[in-house]
């Protein structure tokens, strides 16, 4: 394998590993807030706001990044192998 496939391959793993790590350390932050509006001669309001949580999103990306490297890897192997045979 080239060098330079080799790398690419560890980048691209490590960087779907420190998302993945990144991730699992945000999942149980959650920020929501509820407010009621509202005065004693009129209508009350309940006002409830939340923040969407993007977790799932970036586990799901880094490993499709990772699945995506390694496939790639295993790609390039099998191809080598078809090529390096003696033809007959």
């Amino acid at each position: 394998m080239k060098k330079g496939t080799k790398i690419l391959f560890w980048v691209l793993s490590a960087c779907s590993v420190l998302g993945i790590i990144a991730s699992v350390i945000g999942w149980r932050k959650k920020a929501s807030a509820i407010s009621i509006i509202g005065g004693a001669d009129g209508p009350t309001s309940i006002f409830i706001a939340g923040k969407i949580n993007y977790t799932p999103v970036y586990l799901l990306t880094a490993l499709l990044i990772l699945a995506a490297a390694a496939t790639a890897l295993v790609i390039r192997k099998q191809h080598r192998n078809k090529t390096d045979r003696p033809q007959k």
